[in-house]
């Protein structure tokens, strides 16, 4: 049957849709560098799925195995490579031997089906593998989405692309199941079928811009809230953390600690080292920092050659043994540069907000910690100090 006027308006505006946005993507990869491995694959993604809807709106009941399964294949591809550019964009590992293996199973499959139904069996093929990728996309979409926002709005970016997937199982499944299909046959009218793929690709592509978006997003809150020399949390987000730890603590007698770190003798560091040494000291802390507490804790650089660790659900004697850990961790892992070992120590105060010290603001507690690390250093520094309500003692 002749393609219509009509269909040959969208089929069209589908090529001139998917044409544009590999463009665009590309534009975003190489020229604005954003993103640039994801937005290459998004870019190559939107080739594959131009160069195969035309093959496939161009074949036959009679036509070779070029416009079967060749135009299955590009759309299969470009279903990985979209899978490909969400693993790039949000730092995943490689996934392309999975992807390869599965490809290579539905080609082997795909050479066997039988002239005469090959509409009903590539169409069986295509369904199954391509719910198979997107489905994966999907999971990657949600869990890097779930990573830095709430769970509910992870699931609405990742929603289309379940849809999308869902109904390429409902597909599988009637033409599985249902002896007439409900799509149109290669030599009927294919309106409907076009108007489907147009929203198909004009639904990925805003898939791939939401996730995108998404991604930019989450970078800029992440450099918002680290420091940029050493990549611990702020002070700003800091105190964001300190202030949810203190409404608990007022609401629900939970406990919490801060420690307020002080690395001893960093001036004369600088001074004898220089400021370049200072930095590598200070980021070789950072990791120190980071390697020695709780995932549940909280580490950042509060100013200068200041930390500040905080302890959720910690009571009095836990958080001693972890001041006690750091500093003996400090000592055990001086700094090499070149040849030349830099030791280094600190001076640790501690807060703590319990049921027997309640602690009526965020500012108090850091008052504290702060008045127990002045106490530390003018003790002779390398120690712990603990805040009471008394004057402050050593530990």
């Amino acid at each position: 049957m002749p393609v219509s006027t009509t269909e040959q308006q969208i089929l069209a505006f589908i090529m001139l849709l998917a044409g544009i946005s590999a463009i665009a993507w590309l534009i975003l990869s190489r020229l604005m560098r954003i993103a640039p491995i994801a937005s290459l694959r998004f870019s190559v993604a939107n080739m594959l799925l131009f160069v195969g809807i035309a093959l496939l709106f161009l074949r036959q009941q009679d036509s070779g195995v070029l416009l079967w399964q060749g135009a299955d294949l590009l759309a299969l591809l470009a279903f990985v490579a979209l899978k490909a550019g969400f693993l790039a964009l949000f730092k995943r590992p490689s996934a392309i031997k999975t992807d390869v293996v599965l490809l290579l199973l539905w080609a082997i499959l795909a050479l066997q089906v039988p002239d005469n139904n090959k509409d009903n069996w590539l169409g069986l093929l295509f369904s199954a593998f391509a719910f198979i990728s997107l489905t994966s996309s999907t999971a990657i979409l949600y869990q890097a989405s779930a990573n830095s926002f709430k769970k509910r709005y992870a699931a609405a970016v990742a929603a289309p692309l379940a849809g999308i997937s869902l109904l390429f199982l409902l597909r599988f499944l009637a033409t599985l199941f249902i002896d007439e299909p409900t799509t149109p046959a290669v030599h009927q009218g294919k309106s409907q079928l076009y108007w489907a793929y147009l929203v198909f690709v004009l639904l990925v592509n805003i898939i791939i811009f939401s996730s995108t978006l998404v991604r930019l997003v989450a970078k800029i809150r992440h450099l918002a809230d680290r420091d940029q020399l050493t990549g611990l949390y702020n002070r700003f987000a800091l105190n964001r953390k300190l202030a949810v730890c203190q409404q608990l603590h007022a609401r629900h007698q939970q406990p919490y600690a801060i420690l307020l770190l002080d690395l001893d003798h960093f001036k004369q560091i600088n001074d004898q080292y220089g400021h370049l040494t200072g930095d590598k000291v200070l980021k070789h802390a950072a990791m120190l920092l980071s390697k020695h507490i709780r995932l549940e804790d909280t580490a950042g650089r509060f100013g200068g050659e200041e930390f500040l660790v905080l302890l959720p659900q910690t009571e009095r004697t836990a958080a001693e043994q972890v001041a006690d850990k750091l500093i003996n961790m400090f000592r055990q892992h001086p700094l090499q540069v070149d040849d030349t070992v830099i030791p280094l120590t600190t001076s640790i105060g501690i807060a703590i907000a319990d049921t027997q010290t309640p602690v009526a603001s965020t500012v108090t507690m850091l008052q504290q910690a702060d008045q127990a690390l002045y106490l530390a250093k003018d003790q002779g520094r390398n120690q712990v100090v603990i805040y009471h309500t008394s004057p402050a003692s050593c530990v």
